[in-house]
């Protein structure tokens, strides 16, 4: 993907903005532009395709923006890249978008929902919602699954406070009925007639 970017980079000059979940994204952009500011988005939008190539919002979009850090790039020069990116984004005030330090905990923190979360919902055939609302023996498996995730972040060097896992499931209403990707995925595929 770096590669197909290419004619739009000048060295030294264009910020690449990378708004994707996942861990280590960065990587292949600053080895292949290493003279280029790389910045983080962690998005925050609620979205569920409800018919082919229909996307209805769900909830507001909440962008957070960093600089990945990068051995040939000055910290103050992602900084200013970055808090440049945030206040071009938030001139729509259709969005709301804030600048953060520590990209790599946020991305950590994001991923102790999805990865527990994502999942868990794809394999019940349940909503978040319904997810959450479940037996005491599945609020225990959400946990234990929250809090293996925050084991790895740590190891990795990014500790979250211990109330993460509950300040996460808090933040989406339990009558929500949110649908994450991977359970619409799921239910596509089920839609569609399989010859084995």
């Amino acid at each position: 993907m770096a590669d197909l970017i290419a004619p739009a980079i000048s060295p030294s000059i264009t910020v690449i903005v990378l708004i994707q979940n996942g861990l280590n994204i960065e990587r292949e952009y600053i080895e292949r532009y290493p003279s280029n500011v790389v910045l983080s988005g962690i998005s925050f939008a609620g979205s569920q395709e409800t018919r082919p190539g229909w996307i209805q919002h769900t909830s507001h979009d909440h962008l957070l923006v960093g600089a990945f850090p990068s051995p040939k790039i000055n910290k103050t020069c992602g900084e200013a890249a970055a808090k440049s990116f945030v206040s071009l984004y938030v001139a729509s005030g259709k969005a709301s978008c804030c600048y953060i330090a520590d990209t790599m905990r946020q991305r950590w923190r994001k991923l102790v929902y999805n990865a527990t979360i994502n999942p868990l919902c794809a394999i019940t055939n349940l909503d978040s919602g319904s997810l959450r609302q479940g037996s005491p023996a599945m609020r225990k498996v959400i946990q234990a699954a929250m809090e293996e995730i925050m084991a790895a972040a740590a190891a990795a060097g990014h500790r979250l406070p211990l109330e993460t896992a509950q300040e996460l499931l808090g933040d989406d209403a339990v009558d929500d009925n949110f649908e994450p990707s991977m359970l619409q995925d799921i239910r596509k595929v089920c839609k569609i007639p399989q010859n084995l």
